[in-house]
């Protein structure tokens, strides 16, 4: 018999935080939850800071570099 891991809770960021999704296409909503989701079912809890910053990053509203600074990453090297 398989056992398969599903979190406790259902994972509704646009209902939590409708705000941070604002203006964003249905694509790019899907690609801000399915990164906070991914990291959600390792068991780290979504913070509305890191969120609303992936998505800003998802709009275009901040850049790459400027994402990675804001949330303590290096810089990505460029060859």
């Amino acid at each position: 018999m398989a056992i398969t891991h599903a979190p406790a809770k259902a994972l509704d960021l646009e209902a939590k935080w409708p705000e941070i999704f604002e203006g964003m296409t249905a694509s790019q909503v899907s690609d801000v939850v399915e990164t906070v989701a991914s990291s959600w079912h390792e068991g780290r809890e979504p913070e509305r800071e890191h969120t609303a910053r992936l998505a800003a990053l998802v709009r275009g509203d901040l850049s790459r570099a400027e994402y990675r600074r804001l949330e303590g990453l290096p810089p990505s090297r460029s060859l």
